[in-house]
């Protein structure tokens, strides 16, 4: 399924099980709190997606769960859920230690690894229960709200994408999901978010 997700899009890996600390080539996020502590935030990004469009890249953030994810918007306010927008926030800090040009947000997305049941899957053709596979694994989360970027996603969507919780109405993007699988977001909110992201840490901080 990774595979076919990748093959259907523009989007290349660029990096796999990628660490970022002391001990690695993408150093750690270093917090300064106003106690004059500081707090370092290190960790490993299991695959980030790279997306070159006219001058810009776009970076795609996916992070494998066993379980069932979605990405909260209301338990990021809460900080309960701030993985995704610490590894984007960590790689477009960075970005110009391996890409260059402008870097920005595409996507933070969650992968759940599963052998979904397919109900009476024995009576499908191949084509038809792949895409129900596919159309059961979709990738959840944060998706930038450009629709030329949502295509560079899937590029054999028609209005609904099998690759991510989205649909496309002209050049609008929307998410095709009632239960926050997936999030549309522009360019401006996921700065906004990363912004968030780096108080809260902050605040949680201060409080320990």
């Amino acid at each position: 399924v990774i595979q076919s997700q990748i093959v259907r899009g523009e989007f290349q890996p660029l990096y796999s099980e990628v660490g970022f600390g002391p001990k690695d080539d993408i150093p750690a996020i270093v917090i300064d709190l106003e106690n004059g502590r500081e707090v370092n935030i290190n960790g490993r990004i299991d695959r980030i997606d790279v997306l070159k469009l006219e001058d810009r890249n776009y970076i795609r953030i996916i992070d494998y769960k066993s379980g069932m994810k979605d990405l909260n918007l209301t338990e990021i306010i809460h900080g309960l859920q701030l993985q995704l927008l610490v590894y984007l926030d960590v790689i477009l800090r960075n970005s110009k230690r391996f890409l260059a040009g402008e870097t920005l947000p595409g996507a933070v997305l969650y992968y759940r690894i599963h052998r979904p049941t397919i109900e009476n899957g024995v009576e499908l053709s191949d084509e038809e229960l792949e895409t129900k596979i596919l159309k059961e694994l979709r990738l959840k989360g944060l998706i930038l709200d450009d629709a030329r970027v949502v295509r560079t996603m899937d590029k054999d969507m028609m209005d609904v994408s099998l690759v991510i919780h989205a649909k496309l109405k002209g050049d609008e993007v929307k998410s095709d999901s009632r239960n926050q699988a997936a999030l549309i977001v522009s360019n401006q909110q996921f700065d906004q978010l990363r912004e968030y992201v780096g108080q809260t840490i902050k605040r949680i901080s201060l409080a320990l």
